[in-house]
């Protein structure tokens, strides 16, 4: 190559065994500092073409070539002050804002502090001296302080309580390590990430609104937020690069056909953390509609299927966040309307009993120390509704059975952090949710409990809408057959799914026959 005119370090070389390589290694490692380029290591490289063909290749590098580094250069400065950076899933990394300092050659002024536990960790103060050095000799970090050098005024970092973008409440997860900005549908930092989640296939399916037309829309100031999609005329579309009329009139259709989605992809569709379609198909189907779920209390979120309390605190916090209530008000006075059967499910009604309030009050902290899970469900079948444990207790008279001074210390418990009006509006709305649903065995979900399996190719609708059918009718649609199976729907070129049942004996049915029970149940196909 350097015949041929290119520039090659002179300091390559010839090493011959791991002594000869070694000693290559260290006599650069002398010389680093002086070379005219940046390094962070040596590549020792087989150099007969013939090894390299026998040695080959893993998944990432050659196997005939190695990378030896070098420690990382590390340098002492000050730490003048940590900002907060909101990033496009609202999670908060603090920076450290660094006295500037040369660093293996680089300028150095700003450094990751990952989160608020290392911070901890690394017992960090505004103000102290702290050693960093550029991981890989590419990204700087900071190793660890200077205790000696601490000034009397170094100040302690605190997790902001509010987004320092958009003010929203911060939500900080069970594992205590991601901090989040509860406000993903006006937030800055995540604008572009929620519109562009919110109008993907998997959401509210709006066809034509890509990632590149989202930019374009933000960068030209025309949406906002999700809420402004709806507001959008062609002519403000048309004007966009490599947007004419035939594409924006396009958008606009596809943005009213939008407008009445299942609930379950609305509430994937508004970002909401820790929600996935799995969760906002449970949400739905327990409580039947959108305004149920905007103003239920936290307890009640416990008790959907699957949702334990860091997603139930994920979703409480969204809709109690003033800015994202007026986004979804923006979505629904546009004429977004989702669709949902409008009665919350009589087996989700059925679990919102005193016992699991109580249980459920007591894994999101309520205090009941020496009170077991099995003295509050003894106190839940005996009183059955709050009203009337809270009397026993406001008299100090208990016939539960319960040992003597569980009442005292419910009513201290229910003195904590407002737990007694917190149970007050759980019941009230349980109360009010069970007026609504079903009476027993009169519930719209017939398959309730039933796990289907859909298999081969189905010729009047897609996989994903048959599967949306069964759920609405209260199914769970698995992908593998067993003997729990209660029915598979086989389509053409149906394979070993269709084989299996038919060795476990599990009921199947064709494509004709699905579609004449879905009709059976309400639910009719358009030809």
């Amino acid at each position: 190559m350097q015949d041929w005119g290119f520039r090659v370090a002179k300091e390559v070389k010839t090493a011959k065994g791991t002594a000869g390589c070694l000693a290559y290694f260290h006599d650069i490692g002398e010389k680093r500092d002086r070379l005219p380029y940046e390094i962070d290591g040596v590549v020792f490289k087989v150099n007969s073409i013939e090894f390299q063909d026998m040695l080959g290749f893993r998944a990432r590098e050659p196997a005939w070539a190695v990378a030896l580094k070098y420690p990382p250069s590390e340098e002492i400065t000050v730490l003048n002050e940590v900002d907060w950076q909101v990033g496009r899933t609202g999670a908060l990394t603090p920076v450290a804002k660094l006295e500037p300092v040369q660093v293996g050659g680089v300028t150095v002024s700003n450094a990751t502090l990952h989160n608020i536990d290392e911070i901890r960790r690394l017992d960090i103060r505004v103000g102290d001296s702290v050693v960093i050095y550029r991981a890989g000799d590419v990204i700087p970090k900071v190793v660890r302080t200077v205790p000696e050098r601490r000034p009397k005024d170094a100040g302690e970092i605190n997790l902001p309580t509010e987004c320092p973008v958009c003010g929203s409440e911060i939500l900080r997860a069970d594992d205590g390590v991601v901090a989040r900005c509860t406000g993903g549908l006006i937030c800055g930092a995540q604008q572009r990430e929620a519109i562009k989640h919110f109008a993907s296939r998997r959401a509210m399916d709006i066809d034509g609104l890509g990632d590149k037309l989202v930019d374009a829309l933000v960068d030209q100031g025309l949406i906002e937020t999700v809420a402004d999609l709806y507001r959008l005329k062609a002519e403000d579309v048309a004007g966009l690069e490599r947007m004419g009329e035939k594409s924006a009139a396009n958008l606009i259709e596809a943005l009213e056909a939008s407008k009445k989605m299942p609930l379950s992809r609305f509430l994937f569709a508004l970002g909401i953390l820790q929600i996935g379609e799995e969760t906002a198909k449970a949400l739905a189907d327990a409580f039947g509609d959108l305004e149920s779920i905007r103003n239920a209390p936290l307890l009640l979120f416990l008790q959907v299927p699957d949702v334990g309390g860091e997603v139930a605190k994920a979703i409480a916090a969204f809709f109690a966040e003033e800015h994202n209530e007026k986004v979804i008000d923006g979505l629904l006075n546009a004429g977004v309307e989702p669709q949902s059967n409008g009665t919350p499910s009589r087996r989700f009604v059925d679990t919102l009993t005193l016992a699991n309030f109580l249980s459920s009050a007591k894994t999101l902290g309520m205090p009941l120390s020496g009170v077991g899970t099995k003295t509050l469900e003894t106190l839940g079948r005996h009183y059955r509704h709050l009203d009337a444990l809270l009397k026993a207790v406001d008299d100090g008279e208990d016939d539960s059975g319960v040992k003597a001074g569980t009442l005292d210390k419910l009513a201290e418990g229910l003195k904590a952090d407002q737990w007694r009006a917190k149970l007050q509006d759980a019941q009230a709305y349980a109360d009010a949710l069970a007026e609504k649903a079903p009476a027993g065995g009169a519930d719209q979900r017939p398959l309730e409990g039933q796990t289907w399996v859909l298999t081969g190719t189905l010729a009047r609708l897609t996989r994903s809408e048959a599967k949306e059918h069964l759920e609405a009718l209260g199914a769970k649609v698995a992908g593998t057959v067993s003997g729990k199976t209660a029915r598979v729907v086989a389509g053409e070129s149906a394979g070993s799914k269709l084989d299996k049942a038919r060795s476990l004996d599990v009921d199947v049915i064709d494509e004709e026959e699905f579609i004449g029970f879905l009709a059976e149940h309400g639910i009719k196909l358009e030809d």
